[in-house]
């Protein structure tokens, strides 16, 4: 599974355009919570998630530090 994959499967759910990355690693988990999705696929979409938007867990940036 990839974000273009996790973004169809947002906008099929809930009709709309998900407003940002956070919004798609809370359906991710939220998709992996409910077992619609497997573990391996979620850590990846994470991973790219992460990756695209130089995001970490803790909310920090990376960057500016």
């Amino acid at each position: 599974m990839n974000i273009v994959d996790l973004r169809n499967r947002f906008i099929a759910v809930s009709k709309q355009e998900p407003v940002d990355s956070i919004e798609l690693l809370h359906f991710a988990k939220l998709c992996y919570v409910r077992g619609d999705i497997q573990i391996v696929d979620y850590r990846e979409v994470v991973k790219q998630l992460e990756q695209e938007n130089n995001y970490t867990p803790e909310g920090l940036d990376q960057a500016k530090l």
